[in-house]
C-alpha cells in the first residue's frame, strides 16, 4: 500500500494499480490451488456416496433372491429373447407370470378369461412401459410389488396401481429409493443418479447376458482370431451409475478387447455416432470393479480409446 500527500499536504492512502493487479494475481494462484484440492476431494466423497448407495441397492437385491430364490430379472430378460429379438406382447406376460409364480405362488393375477385378466390392465397401464436400460426393472422389483399374495401386480385384482409412487397399497420394500432420483416418465420411474441427470442407473441379470439389446457388459479374449466374451460378475447382475459426467452411455459391442496381457483399452462403450465433446464414459461406477468402469482397463485412462 503506498502513502501519499495531497495537494493541502494531508496524507491519502491507497493501492496503486502494479499493488493491485499483483492482489488479483496472488488471489487468482490461490483459487486455482484450492479448487485443484477441492474438486478432486468433492468428486471422491460424491463418487463414495454413489457407491455407498449401490452397495445399499446389492444388499436389497441379495435380500431379494433369499426370499425368492432368485435375483430379479431385467425385463431385458422379459422383453427380448437370446437372439435379441422383441417377444410378442403375450410371450412378455407368459413369462412375467412365470416369475410371478415363483414369488406368490398363490396368486390369481393371471385368472379369468382371456382378454379379460388383471394382469392385461396392468401391463398396459404399467408394465409395458417399464425400461431395463432406466432403472426401471429396479424400482419395480425392489418397491413395486404389493404384500397382496394374491394379486402382488394389481392388489385387487381389478385395478393396476402406478409402479413407482402408489402408497396406499403396503408393498415389499427391498430397497427404499429416494424420491429426489426418482424420474416420473409416465407410470413408470427412472432412478436417477440425482435429479436433473440425462441417464439413470442401469440394472442387468447374468441370465439376461449376451441378448445384444442392452447394457452387455463383457470383455473379448483373443479378438482377431476366436473371439471369447468374458462377462462382468458372470453369475449375479451388474448395476452401472452414471459418474460425474452425468452419462453412462451405451456400449454397442463390450467393454474392453485383451489381444495379451491385460487390457488394451475401452472401445466400443458408446455409439460413437451420439458422442458428446469432453464426455468420459470409463468414469461410470460399476459393481464389478469396485469403483470407476476405468479401473477395469489397468493403467489406459489416457488411451484415445478411452476418452474421446
Amino acid at each position: 500500500m503506498t502513502t501519499r500527500r495531497s495537494k493541502s499536504g494531508a496524507r491519502q492512502s491507497g493501492f496503486t494499480l502494479v499493488e493491485l493487479l499483483v492482489a488479483i494475481t496472488v488471489i487468482a494462484i490461490l483459487v486455482g490451488m484450492l479448487s485443484a484440492a477441492v474438486i478432486p476431494a468433492l468428486t471422491r466423497a460424491k463418487e463414495t456416496a454413489i457407491i455407498s448407495q449401490m452397495k445399499l441397492l446389492e444388499h436389497g437385491l441379495e435380500a431379494f433372491k433369499n426370499d425368492h430364490g432368485f435375483y430379479p430379472p431385467s425385463f431385458v430378460k422379459i422383453n427380448f429373447d437370446s437372439s435379441g429379438t422383441e417377444r410378442p406382447v403375450a410371450d412378455k406376460k407368459a413369462l412375467l407370470l412365470r416369475y410371478l409364480n415363483k414369488i406368490a405362488p398363490n396368486h390369481r393375477e393371471g385368472v379369468g378369461a382371456v382378454g379379460n385378466r388383471p394382469i392385461d390392465g396392468w401391463w398396459d397401464a404399467v408394465g409395458q412401459y417399464i425400461d431395463a436400460d432406466h432403472g426401471d426393472d429396479l424400482v419395480f422389483w425392489l418397491s413395486g410389488l404389493s404384500k397382496n399374495a394374491q394379486y402382488p401386480l394389481t392388489n385387487n385384482g381389478t385395478s393396476a396401481p402406478v409402479a413407482y409412487n402408489d402408497r396406499t397399497i403396503e408393498r415389499q420394500e427391498y430397497f427404499e429409493f429416494p424420491t429426489g432420483q426418482l424420474d416420473a416418465h409416465g407410470v413408470t420411474a427412472h432412478f436417477q443418479q440425482q435429479r436433473g441427470v440425462e441417464a439413470s442407473w442401469t440394472y442387468i441379470d447374468s441370465a439376461s447376458y449376451n441378448n445384444g439389446t442392452s447394457f452387455d457388459g463383457y470383455h473379448v479374449l483373443n479378438s482377431v482370431a476366436t473371439p471369447t466374451k468374458v462377462y462382468e460378475n458372470p453369475n449375479t447382475y451388474q448395476l452401472v451409475c452414471p459418474g460425474m459426467d452425468k452419462e453412462i452411455g451405451m456400449p454397442s459391442v463390450q467393454w474392453a478387447e485383451q489381444t495379451g496381457p491385460g487390457y488394451e483399452g475401452l472401445i466400443n462403450i458408446i455409439d460413437r455416432g451420439n458422442l458428446k465433446p469432453g464426455t468420459r464414459h470409463s468414469d461410470n461406477i460399476c459393481n464389478f470393479c469396485e469403483g470407476r468402469l476405468e479401473r477395469l482397463t489397468n493403467g489406459v485412462l489416457d488411451s484415445s480409446a478411452v476418452q474421446y
